[in-house]
């Protein structure tokens, strides 16, 4: 699973000025048929500052509710 989707240290890039306090690859619970350019439900996620979530958002990062 590590090596799947884009790197975690290269899109954590994309958090300018906003510190990373941890991050992981992880699956969001549900079921994908496999095929050629499918979905695999595998997101990067990283946990920040509370403060600092609008800053995330606007770079184009979504909260993870799961």
């Amino acid at each position: 699973m590590k090596n799947s989707g884009v790197a975690l240290d290269a899109m954590s890039k994309q958090l300018v000025d906003i510190k990373v306090i941890s991050s992981k690859k992880l699956h969001d619970g549900k079921m994908y048929m496999s095929v050629c350019g499918g979905s695999t439900g595998i997101n990067n996620v990283y946990e920040i500052n509370s403060s600092d979530l609008e800053k995330a958002k606007k770079a184009g990062f979504e909260l993870w509710d799961q």
